[in-house]
């Protein structure tokens, strides 16, 4: 489960990655084939030993799968009521003991508690500091000229006013630098695209950041800023998209591919649909979505439910056929992460910490991925009646 939710508007830059996964890949991993809507570079399968090998050159490891925190801090989003900062500690030694060490954040998560030293940045600082070593961090610019209105700082306009945003980060966060510095959204600039990457190159050379990313720029998108960080030898190592078994745009628009193709790492930064893709909901079934409906007949969830129900069906299938322990959260992030993605889950307690982890002890079939990805592309024509599902 998890908040792993969206903000159209929100978005995040990573850095150069490697995937190190432990386990063997599996034989059935080899058979690459286009996908059924039109010819893309994009593989069936990525196994793990071979997944990403134009990002190998980069200088951050990643583990193949990463946290993302946009609920820390943030009231909307269930902190102090729903969990709490002792069920973050929870969750953050269980990741870091199974060797999950990569979090994503944000000046502006979780701005609400800013003043009482519980933002997302200064929550997940606090975590750091108590482990003997550091986590990988990330975290990103909001290019916007009122975010500062929310983060500190001046006006968000030129080359300077990013490099004062990482500096504040860095305060909040307690460290000396960052791992990855990311681009929120592909919004305009006051200064223009260019000043906004000198700005993250000034910041990369003072040392301040080891690499820089984006979030939910499209494949246009990214070719450009690709090419602007190039000219200005800034290792640009990730872009995070929206994808996930309920959203497939950012495969079939070739932003995944252009993203492999360039050495970026594409990041799933919704990889279980903002919840639904959860085993909570999914495991329910028709019966807990009719359940629902006639509880709560003026509520959009359950009308969701409804319209996901093959989709949730074709996940418990996988999940009862497997030979291993598995789990419909699970199968969500194993489908992300077998076609070339790092999943950043939403994790804010210690049993879904250990579920995120656990993942990496199985891997999907290349039939059960087929199995999945049939029921995720009927899923994706229905967005027409259906314009909700362009927003998981």
């Amino acid at each position: 489960g998890g908040q792993e939710s969206s903000s159209a508007a929100m978005a995040q830059q990573l850095s150069v990655a490697v995937f190190t996964y432990s386990s063997s890949p599996s034989p059935l991993a080899a058979s690459f084939r286009c996908t059924p809507a039109r010819c893309l570079h994009v593989p069936d399968r990525l196994p793990r030993s071979e997944c990403l090998r134009a990002v190998q050159r980069q200088q951050v490891h990643l583990p193949p799968i990463g946290v993302r925190t946009i609920g820390w801090g943030d009231p909307r989003r269930g902190y102090g009521t729903a969990f709490h900062s002792s069920d973050l500690a929870g969750a953050f030694e269980t990741l870091c003991s199974n060797g999950l060490n990569f979090f994503d954040t944000s000046e502006v998560w979780g701005f609400q508690g800013m003043r009482l030293l519980q933002s997302s940045e200064q929550l997940l600082g606090d975590l750091s500091a108590r482990m003997p070593s550091a986590p990988i961090i990330s975290t990103k610019f909001m290019p916007v000229p009122w975010a500062n209105m929310l983060a500190g700082g001046g006006i968000r306009a030129g080359r300077a006013a990013v490099v004062e945003g990482l500096r504040n980060s860095i305060a909040r966060l307690g460290v000396g630098s960052v791992d990855i510095y990311s681009v929120h959204a592909p919004l305009p600039y006051i200064g223009g695209q260019k000043a906004l990457f000198e700005g993250m190159a000034d910041a990369h050379a003072l040392g301040l950041c080891r690499a820089v990313g984006l979030c939910d720029f499209n494949a246009k998108q990214t070719r450009e800023a690709h090419a602007i960080c190039r000219s200005l030898g800034v290792p640009l190592v990730t872009n995070q998209v929206r994808y996930s078994m309920f959203n497939l745009e950012r495969e079939l628009d070739g932003t995944i591919e252009t993203c492999l193709e360039l050495g970026v790492t594409p990041v799933a930064h919704s990889p279980l649909a903002g919840g639904l893709a959860t085993t909570r909901l999914a495991k329910g079934g028709s019966h807990r979505a009719s359940a629902m409906r006639k509880a709560y007949p003026d509520r959009r969830l359950p009308a969701q439910l409804t319209a996901l129900q093959s989709t949730y069906k074709a996940m418990n299938s996988v999940v009862e056929n497997g030979r291993d322990d598995r789990t419909e959260t699970q199968v969500a992030l194993q489908f992300v992460m077998a076609k070339g993605c790092l999943p950043v889950p939403g994790v804010t307690s210690a049993n879904e910490a250990q579920e995120v982890a656990d993942t990496l002890n199985w891997e999907l079939g290349l039939d059960e991925l087929h199995h999945l990805y049939d029921a995720a592309r009927g899923l994706h024509v229905r967005r027409v009646d259906l314009p909700w599902l362009r927003k998981l």
